[in-house]
């Protein structure tokens, strides 16, 4: 599988955010990627209280109809951020992934469930979080799992993801810069990779606000693609199950778990 991650800074224009994605759909067809990655928050940005009540929009509004169009159009699945109307909560919305095949079907959705009360940032104040994780999706030989953002510093959600088949990690983010902030970022990322013998693909916004950084990581925790701190830019990577198997084969930790020592997780 050929994989794309998308490295942008989307802006409060969702008309013109909505443009630039459907333009990087069309470049990682032409290089005959298989599934394309954007970053959170790539409908619109920032979250203010004005923004959220006029362009946020359910799951089968025009973005997300537009963005099924182009995937079919264009023969590639798509990972794409929405910023998700709530019928329960005017006052806020769901910060919401959705997996998006190359027919334009909604194969899977995930409503981000950590939310980013730390840093003197509360988002549970503009975002209701997620109750559940959405199970992996089989798209040729990976099966795709879906994580956004703050959801990386609980390991948890990537091993559960794991041993419900999850070998391809896809993670949206926009993640801050700010002291030790892109070292957490890149650290965590290799070590949900490593510890679950999975490939890891993360798309992140950039400047002003946030770090970059869009990553392709190997079972290994071989950084494979970097876009650096580059804006408006696609890395690009070539997955095999091979590698994976081959790496869990030699690193059996999914098998060597011992979950009844583990009980006091879920207290």
């Amino acid at each position: 599988m050929k994989v794309a991650s998308v490295q942008m800074n989307a802006t409060s224009n969702k008309d013109s955010n909505l443009r630039r994605i459907l333009s990087k759909i069309e470049e990682a067809s032409e290089k005959e990627a298989d599934l394309i990655v954007f970053p959170e928050y790539s409908m619109f940005y920032p979250l203010r209280k004005d923004l959220l009540e006029n362009l946020s929009e359910p799951i089968n509004g025009p973005f997300v109809n537009a963005v099924r169009d182009a995937a079919k159009s264009y023969n590639i699945n798509v990972i794409v951020s929405i910023n998700e109307r709530s019928e329960m909560d005017e006052r806020r919305i769901y910060d919401t992934s959705i997996l998006i095949s190359n027919r334009g079907c909604i194969l899977s959705v995930y409503r981000k469930t950590h939310l980013f009360d730390a840093f003197n940032i509360k988002e549970s104040s503009i975002i209701i979080p997620g109750e559940s994780l959405s199970k992996p999706v089989k798209i040729g030989d990976f099966n795709i799992g879906m994580l956004i953002c703050y959801d990386v510093r609980f390991p948890e959600n990537a091993r559960t993801l794991a041993v419900e088949g999850c070998n391809l990690l896809c993670v949206s983010s926009a993640w801050f810069s700010g002291i030790l902030k892109e070292v957490h970022l890149l650290t965590m990322l290799r070590a949900r990779a490593i510890e679950n013998g999975l490939y890891v693909v993360m798309a992140n916004q950039t400047q002003p606000c946030f770090c970059g950084r869009s990553v392709i990581i190997d079972p290994f925790g071989v950084i494979v693609a970097d876009a650096g701190e580059m804006e408006d830019h696609i890395i690009y990577a070539d997955l095999s199950l091979q590698r994976v198997l081959n790496v869990r084969r030699l690193l059996p930790q999914l098998e060597q778990r011992r979950p009844e020592l583990y009980y006091n997780l879920v207290k």
